[in-house]
């Protein structure tokens, strides 16, 4: 019988089981705050921006989740929208289309708004599919009719 020893394994191929045995080590390192984040439809207390429409009707704290500020994929968005006294604004129709100017193309599929109370309106199945700048051209109608584009940067 003829024994034969081992083959050592190349150097690349060492290198790769290595980075697969330590990956879960770097996961349990990483800056991932769980505090950040939210279940989805859940926002934050602190809005990720406040904006005005074009025609300064309405003042919009505008919040994300399940992460603020959003990250690709499947987002709700939550405007609360008040008038020039600070009073939230009820009974608005809202539609928005979430629109990526580089690529010159939105979203698939059409997000659905619904009103929760308190000036508060909720738009979910926003679909961001892929990295960059993004805006979310929205309309209002009803006691106050007016434009808004919201624009933020997914990573």
């Amino acid at each position: 019988m003829i024994s034969r020893a081992p083959i050592p394994l190349a150097t690349p191929l060492r290198g790769l089981v290595a980075a697969l045995l330590l990956a879960p080590l770097a996961i349990g390192c990483s800056s991932f705050d769980p505090a950040a984040e939210t279940a989805i439809g859940e926002f934050p207390a602190d809005p990720l921006m406040t904006v005005s429409t074009e025609a300064r009707a309405l003042s919009l704290e505008v919040r994300t989740s399940p992460t603020q500020p959003p990250s690709r994929g499947s987002v709700a968005v939550e405007y609360r929208a008040s008038d020039a006294k600070g009073a939230p604004v009820t009974g608005l129709v809202v539609e928005l289309v979430a629109w990526m100017p580089a690529m010159g193309h939105g979203a698939s599929g059409t997000p659905t708004v619904s009103e929760t109370g308190e000036g508060r309106y909720v738009a979910r199945g926003i679909d961001l599919s892929m990295a960059g700048r993004w805006e979310l051209r929205t309309t209002f109608t009803g006691p106050a009719s007016d434009h808004a584009t919201v624009v933020f940067d997914v990573p």
